[in-house]
């Protein structure tokens, strides 16, 4: 049987295939390396081989047949002139270049290294320059020194008189009370009885008027000493509005106005101290129906 080679158009595989069997099929064959069909004589490559030749290819007609009738192969045909396009068997111009040129890069790479240490390392070096401050003399020194000991001590000295000055408003702090007290131990100053007015209370007001003097109203009060620690005598103040709420008087009283002898020489409220209140004062007027007790700082008599 003649044979004749033919190329794949599509992967460019070449094998043999008889011409009595590209007759039977019109020329149509299909591709066992990549499966495409294609018309064998359109894409004949070589002379056609004498029937002589024929045992020496080894054609696969089972093969050749399978194709024919659109059978995929197993396996590629024994016969097969290449299984690698015949592009293949040229030499790849670029993809030599490119293995020889991955092949020098880390060579390059490590020159191009080398050659920028040995600049660095011939690179002169200069010196950096700090900028200097002149350091002041001894007057200076000592003008700043004086200076700063002068604002010490005034912030010292205003500090203290702050104090000082406040000392009977800032010893009614139960925070601050336990330093004036060390304070004024040293110093050898007296601090004031403690007073806590939200633990002071008023019971029991009663305003009337005095009936032997016209104009005089009669004022009668109970304060008592919730703290367990005594406490000075509260100032007292009475307000009094109209019916609709509006000021219309008020009247401070000092612990020398409102308590006897005996009371301010104790000194202050021992605790749970119930202590009896009376006031005289002005009659406001008929205006003056609402009134109200409030307990204060002692103020100056």
């Amino acid at each position: 049987m003649t044979a004749r080679a033919t190329a794949c158009p599509n992967c460019g595989t070449a094998f043999r295939v008889g011409t009595e069997q590209l007759e039977a099929a019109n020329g149509l064959v299909r591709c066992g390396a990549c499966q495409a069909v294609f018309d064998a004589r359109a894409h004949a490559v070589g002379p056609v081989l004498a029937p002589a030749a024929e045992p020496a290819l080894g054609i696969d007609e089972d093969y050749i047949a399978g194709l024919i009738l659109g059978e995929a192969p197993i396996a590629a045909p024994a016969d097969a002139v290449g299984q690698m396009p015949a592009a293949a068997n040229a030499p790849d111009t670029d993809t030599a270049t490119e293995d020889r040129s991955a092949a020098a890069a880390p060579a390059a790479a490590a020159a191009a290294a080398a050659a920028a240490a040995e600049s660095v390392a011939l690179m002169p070096r200069v010196p950096v320059e700090l900028p200097t401050v002149a350091e002041p003399d001894l007057a200076t020194r000592r003008r700043i020194l004086a200076w700063s000991s002068g604002i010490a001590v005034a912030a010292l000295l205003i500090g203290m008189q702050q104090i000082w000055l406040g000392r009977e408003r800032h010893a009614q702090d139960p925070e601050l009370r336990p330093r004036y007290e060390r304070l004024c131990a040293v110093l050898g100053c007296e601090l004031p009885p403690f007073r806590d007015l939200r633990r002071i209370r008023s019971e029991g007001l009663l305003v009337r008027a005095d009936p032997a003097r016209p104009g005089t109203l009669l004022i009668d009060a109970t304060i008592v000493n919730k703290a367990p620690f005594a406490q000075a005598f509260p100032g007292i103040r009475i307000d009094f509005s109209d019916i609709q709420g509006t000021p219309v008087t008020s009247r401070a009283f000092s612990p020398r106005e409102y308590l006897g002898a005996a009371a301010l020489r104790e000194g202050s409220m021992p605790p749970g101290e119930v202590l009896k209140v009376h006031i005289e004062m002005p009659d406001p007027g008929e205006d003056a129906t609402n009134y109200e007790l409030q307990l204060t700082d002692p103020v100056a008599p």
